[in-house]
């Protein structure tokens, strides 16, 4: 079996709990469509701005890429 472990970077963690906890955000695992996608991210420009949207984005690009991708022995 195949493990890799990813060591968060601290100043990037911190961030990702601060705007959680600023932002009171829940978590939902649930499938969504494109124009939930669409509300999801807007409320994440009004809560974060562009810039810090983008990056969480990326994180979920990421994520995504690597579940995709990854192959279980």
């Amino acid at each position: 079996m195949r493990a890799c472990i990813v060591e968060p970077n601290p100043t990037e963690w911190n961030m990702e709990v601060l705007m959680a906890e600023w932002a009171n955000l829940v978590f939902h695992n649930k499938v969504i469509g494109g124009t939930a996608i669409k509300r999801l991210i807007s409320r994440l420009i009004d809560h974060f701005g562009m810039a810090h949207t983008s990056h969480i984005l990326d994180q979920v690009k990421t994520l995504g890429f690597r579940q995709a991708t990854d192959t279980s022995q």
